[in-house]
């Protein structure tokens, strides 16, 4: 079983959000509430042309492939 420390979750989730950031203001990300690490997308493309939903389109398909690698994901989190 892989554990995380929480504060490195914390440093790690951290950097993460960051990262996100950068790719597109409408995606963030979070941690899921429990005893594994699982991450959390939510999303919001306000009225957009086009070009601009595909952009999101194609952050948020960028985001969920980050979010499933993220390092830490299905460790058991230990304080």
């Amino acid at each position: 079983m892989r554990t995380v420390k929480y504060s490195e979750l914390s440093r790690a989730m951290h950097d993460f959000t960051k990262q996100i950031d950068t790719l597109d203001e409408c995606i963030e990300v979070g941690l899921v509430s429990g005893e594994k690490v699982q991450i959390s997308i939510s999303a919001s493309c306000p009225e957009a042309n086009p070009e601009r939903v595909a952009e999101f389109a194609k952050h948020l398909s960028e985001v969920a492939v980050a979010a499933k690698n993220f390092k830490y994901a299905g460790c058991t989190i230990v304080r």
